[in-house]
């Protein structure tokens, strides 16, 4: 089931880099409308609009796939006048997206401001329309609590539930295995042909993952690794 009108391979995607993380932020859209929208705001705005000025795209909102540092920390200078868009997020997402600024102290990246709240929240099997394209919200809480993925067309967006050959860390502040573990075995029920892109590093499969990915393989196996 595709979570847009578009098949894949007349989507628009584009990648950018950005922070000490390297956190891929991408930006999706429909080159013939020009209806898009852009996926973790993780900073860097300035590489956000140039990323998004090469795309010739009109972003309709700013969909995030979870709160940490590195993937919303750029929210605040957009929607401060840059590109002012709904921020889309999962409620239970909020003590994660709640202390941005202050990890960036932890972190000693200097200031960071906090992103505002955002302007609606997303569920499991949501359906956002953004002109001639939509995102089907998948929700897989383990590596934060609120963590989702976005299926449009043949592409899916995954944040950092899951990466070519590993998967998101549970270590840090509200992270779980045994939620992950089941996230991941949901992940799995989506076709193999759905092109993985993650919050960081390359792209991948569905596919590709249900047969090389360990952590995969132990989740669909029921094991919960330490």
């Amino acid at each position: 089931m595709n979570g847009s009108n578009q098949p894949r391979e007349q989507l628009l995607v584009d990648c950018t880099p950005v922070t000490m993380f390297q956190m891929n932020s991408w930006i999706c859209g429909d080159p013939v409308s020009k209806d898009g929208v852009l996926i973790d705001a993780g900073g860097e705005p300035e590489k956000l609009l140039s990323m998004i000025e090469r795309s010739n795209l009109n972003i309709h909102a700013i969909l995030q796939t979870h709160g940490h540092l590195d993937h919303a920390g750029g929210i605040k200078a957009l929607k401060d006048g840059l590109l002012v868009r709904p921020v889309y997020l999962h409620k239970s997402e909020h003590p994660i997206y709640d202390t941005v600024e202050e990890s960036a102290a932890m972190f000693g990246m200097g200031y960071v401001p906090q992103p505002p709240p955002p302007d609606h929240y997303v569920e499991q099997d949501q359906v956002l329309e953004f002109g001639t394209i939509s995102a089907r919200v998948i929700f897989l809480p383990g590596h934060t609590p609120g963590g989702v993925a976005y299926v449009i067309g043949g592409h899916i967006f995954v944040g950092d539930t899951i990466f070519k050959g590993s998967v998101g860390r549970t270590d840090l502040p509200f992270g779980d295995t045994p939620t992950l573990v089941r996230s991941l075995q949901l992940l799995m029920q989506e076709d193999d042909e759905l092109i993985v892109h993650s919050g960081h590093g390359g792209d991948t499969t569905i596919g590709e993952e249900r047969r090389t990915n360990p952590f995969v393989q132990a989740a669909l196996s029921g094991q919960v690794w330490a």
